[in-house]
């Protein structure tokens, strides 16, 4: 990684106007990645902008002390894209991810540069930084800043949005990508004045009450398949009518899947304009980034995303069926 860093360092050695982003309907790693940089730049005295397509959650408000977060509008933000030095795209490796904001990514007059940690990178940028073995994007930026500034230590804004990223995406550190490296960058991450009950609190512990609402039909609708190795449950439209509740309320519901006993693969199913948002989670050797690639998507092998636009009773029926031999390469390799 340390050449890619070395690169990226002079892009940004290079650099003035900068715009950072992520993809739709972001989470707690691309944010925190954001507002990390975001810190940094502003600190090196650079032009830099955070642009995405969808809002910024109430939950991470936290980091948005002077409304750096800025929804994409084509009017306001066409021309800051197309005229940038660089574009920084962030915990996202797919140019469509990007939604609305693609085209004028990809006709920028700058250097578009991919920080991930997915798989399957797509072929559209100047230089990718893709390390599939780290915890988090943020966890990267980590390293890069160290490696930009010399520095073990960095700002408190920045070590702010590094800890919410990599607490987020380690889920509270309990994932098996929490090595003993990232506690010890956490521990650096704590020195320099990140708070880690205050971001607790702020990501984990302000859920609205619809969402609450929502979570226990949720949980109420959980089903299982092959004795029990698999836990499914699906929200439908009229659900979150019921409640007046939003996607953004199911943020963290498709976890209590895989804390169903004996349960190792998980598969939310939310109702969407377009048909289903399909969200995928694991145990151990269960590959469902395999199982996601069938549905337009991916991600991680534990951790992965899709969609698909069969009715409800057909989505979940092929679901169950495309789910079993990766369910069976789990048994052969034990």
């Amino acid at each position: 990684m340390e050449n890619y860093w070395l690169n990226l360092k002079t892009i940004v050695d290079q650099s003035q106007k900068i715009v950072l982003t992520t993809h739709v309907r972001p989470d707690g790693d691309g944010l925190g990645a954001e507002a990390a940089l975001y810190s940094y730049f502003d600190g090196l005295g650079k032009m830099v902008r955070i642009i995405n397509v969808s809002p910024l959650p109430d939950s991470f408000e936290y980091m948005n002390p002077d409304a750096r977060f800025e929804t994409f509008n084509v009017t306001i933000h066409g021309h800051v894209l197309e005229h940038a030095d660089c574009i920084l795209i962030l915990d996202c490796n797919q140019i469509d991810r990007l939604q609305e904001m693609a085209p004028f990514v990809q006709k920028t007059q700058g250097k578009i540069v991919v920080i991930d940690h997915h798989l399957n990178p797509g072929d559209f940028a100047d230089l990718l930084c893709i390390d599939t073995n780290s915890c988090a994007t943020g966890e990267m930026v980590y390293d890069f800043l160290t490696i930009h500034s010399g520095k073990m230590t960095v700002s408190r804004e920045s070590a702010t949005g590094i800890y919410t990223a990599i607490m987020t995406d380690t889920g509270s550190f309990r994932f098996p990508r929490t090595t003993p490296g990232v506690h010890r960058k956490t521990a650096y991450l704590l020195e320099s004045g990140a708070d880690p009950s205050e971001i607790y609190g702020w990501v984990n512990e302000q859920k609205t009450l619809e969402s609450l609402q929502l979570q226990g039909l949720f949980l109420s609708q959980i089903r299982t398949a092959y004795d029990g190795r698999l836990a499914y449950s699906v929200l439908r439209k009229s659900d979150f009518d019921r409640f007046g509740a939003t996607l953004e309320d199911t943020e963290g519901f498709v976890k209590y899947l895989l804390s169903v006993r004996g349960v190792v693969m998980g598969i939310l199913l939310t109702e969407q304009p377009y048909g289903f948002k399909l969200s995928f989670r694991s145990k151990g050797e269960v590959d469902v980034n395999r199982l996601a690639s069938q549905y337009s998507g991916g991600g991680h092998k534990n951790a992965s995303g899709g969609k698909m636009t069969e009715t409800t009773d057909v989505a979940v029926a092929r679901l169950i069926a495309d789910a079993e031999p990766i369910l069976n390469a789990m048994e052969l390799s034990e």
